[in-house]
């Protein structure tokens, strides 16, 4: 458990095997003085008991790295670990390079060489790249020995912090996070509680602190619509030490009364938060004073103790597969058709549908007669907002669309699937499979068509120019329909349902064979969302084990049991009727017209 010089990161090696001048030195231990506010922290463990053992036995194999004072001493700029295990040891010299570094260049080296450790605290991350970012702004301006021009220059001055993130394998707007770390610690790098006194401070650092790394893009603003619309004008100059379960209990009961805000363009006149808005807002609190107990700002979590509002879920309304049957016969609309098509057959979300690209389609002739053509989900179309893109950096986001028009605050993006478990691939039926091709043939003539104004961004479903059509047009056209139709009214995503039902009856509820196609994370999801489909299977169940065992038993109690002829007597009848065949034929006719007379009589 030491270190050896093949150990050390490349960078590192090629500093201590420099042959300009750089020889190992002997230097006492006692000359040598620990890194001014070194950031990482030398902890006597069992992994250091093992190498102070280890140094005993084959002395230090890896040299440390050094520069030598005004005073005539040394400052450890590398191997503060080999020179505790050194102590442990009872060894009194530490072998040593010696470099000529100025401060904000020992700074530099001292970081990169820590930072290759398996095992970093976050404070230790924070206070490092406080330091290497206070040393490269200082670096950026003036050049060094080696490099004539400035930092900046040599990286298309692209902000210090960005060439940190690049070399450190973090995001620009991560290491400004662990910078900001720094502020809530003291100067003897132990953390301190944070100066948050009121609800909105806390759900401030909680957003973003938290909800920036665990939050989507569409997670983030809904929950920050959330906190700006209905907690933080209501309760955001409370103090967190003066909320109790009571004081929840009336928020969340004076809630019920507030007037709902409109969002993404969405009135909702006359209506009040909901139950289940509530509940939503009850997440984002219990989550957010669950961080206040970790960051021991208080001790106990009052807001996992609240009353919540009766809260009654309702069972999505889902079309029958007549109703299906008819919504496909009337629909004159070949792009809502696919789109009711896809979401039936492949079980898709309709941002799914939306973000499907040709190249994520099998549909070549010998796949679709080999009963092979599929599609594989691994993007959805979404709008999100700008404010969200810029705070997660682009979280998930795997392309962005030019914005029609300037003054939006959204974007079209293309983004990863909601969940991992989401990516998937996903078997078309024949019909739909050469459905997708004969769209695409229409596609390729409008392409011929437009010419250079068709945008070919390789979208299944795209506009007729070819840009992406987002989930809205389809969801216009589906309510359209069902008006012009007086169909049964439910909403797209009830296709989704609709599909999982009718699979689950197909193969006898095997909900880890429909699970695959609907893309759920866990099984429970199915269970608890088509559970109802099962219960009605468990019913007919039921039906059955009346008609085919109660039933049928109780019939049989009823007819008299026949009396058995002896064996004596059966070979006398087969005898007569092998002498007789007239008598035989007689018989036969009499028993055919019995049981033709029962037979009209039931």
């Amino acid at each position: 458990m030491f270190l050896t010089l093949k150990d050390e990161p490349e960078e590192i090696k090629s500093a201590l095997e420099s042959e300009n001048g750089n020889a190992v030195t002997e230097i006492p231990i006692s000359e040598i003085d620990d890194f001014p506010d070194h950031p990482f922290h030398v902890v006597v463990d069992d992994a250091m008991n093992e190498m102070a053992d280890s140094i005993k036995k084959h002395g230090v194999l890896t040299p440390a790295v050094v520069r030598k004072k005004d005073d005539g001493r040394y400052e450890l700029i590398s191997g503060h670990r080999r020179k505790k295990a050194c102590e442990i040891a009872g060894i009194d010299f530490l072998p040593a390079v010696v470099r000529e570094m100025d401060r904000d260049e020992s700074i530099i080296f001292m970081v990169d060489s820590n930072l290759q450790r398996e095992k970093l605290l976050p404070s230790e991350k924070a206070f490092s790249y406080k330091m290497r970012l206070e040393a490269m702004n200082r670096k950026a301006g003036r050049p060094s020995r080696e490099n004539l021009t400035q930092v900046g220059s040599d990286l298309e001055k692209r902000r210090t912090n960005e060439e940190l993130g690049a070399i450190v394998g973090e995001s620009r707007e991560q290491i400004r996070r662990y910078v900001r770390l720094t502020e809530l610690k003291q100067t003897n790098n132990t953390f301190v509680k944070p100066s948050i006194k009121t609800v909105s401070e806390l759900l401030y650092d909680f957003m973003n602190l938290y909800g920036v790394n665990a939050w989507a893009l569409s997670t983030y603003d809904s929950k920050k619509g959330l906190i700006d619309n209905y907690i933080n004008p209501i309760i955001g100059k409370a103090k967190i030490k003066d909320i109790t379960p009571r004081f929840m209990d009336e928020y969340y009961r004076k809630l019920l009364k507030v007037q709902r805000v409109v969002r993404n363009n969405q009135s909702f006149e006359g209506e009040t938060v909901s139950p289940r808005n509530v509940r939503e807002i009850h997440k984002i609190l219990n989550c957010a004073f669950n961080q206040a107990v970790r960051w021991e700002l208080l001790e106990t979590n009052p807001v996992s103790k609240a009353t919540l509002p009766k809260f009654e879920k309702k069972v999505r309304d889902i079309w029958t597969m007549e109703d299906l049957t008819t919504a496909l016969e009337v629909c004159e609309d070949d792009r809502l058709a696919l789109a009711i098509h896809l979401a039936f057959s492949c079980s898709l979300r309709l941002g799914e549908i939306m973000g499907l690209t040709w190249d994520c389609l099998t549909i070549d002739e010998e796949s679709i007669k080999e009963h092979n053509a599929s599609l594989f989900v691994e993007k959805e179309l979404q709008r999100v907002s700008k404010n969200a893109m810029n705070v997660l950096e682009n979280k998930d986001v795997l392309r962005v669309f030019p914005a029609v028009l300037v003054s939006d605050s959204t974007m079209l993006v293309f983004k990863k699937p909601k969940t991992q478990s989401s990516i998937r691939r996903v078997w078309l039926p024949e019909t739909v499979a050469r459905m997708l091709v004969d769209w695409k043939k229409q596609q390729e003539e409008q392409k011929m068509h437009l010419g250079s104004e068709y945008h070919d961004y390789n979208i299944v479903l795209a506009l007729p120019n070819g840009r992406p059509m987002e989930g809205q047009v389809i969801s216009r056209l589906f309510n359209a329909l069902i008006r012009k139709n007086d169909l049964p009214k439910v909403v797209f995503h009830s296709l989704r349902h609709s599909s999982t039902t009718y699979k689950l009856k197909l193969n006898n509820g095997d909900m880890k064979a429909v699970q695959g196609d609907t893309g759920h994370a866990q099984l429970k999801m199915v269970s608890d969302v088509y559970s109802h489909i099962l219960d009605e299977d468990r019913r007919h169940n039921a039906e059955k084990m009346e008609r085919d065992f109660y039933k049928k038993a109780e019939n049989q109690s009823l007819v008299a049991p026949e009396a058995k002829p002896s064996n004596a007597a059966t070979e006398q009848l087969v005898n007569l009727l092998n002498a007789s065949p007239e008598l035989a034929a007689q018989l036969l006719q009499m028993l055919t017209a019995n049981q033709a007379g029962q037979a009209a009589t039931a």
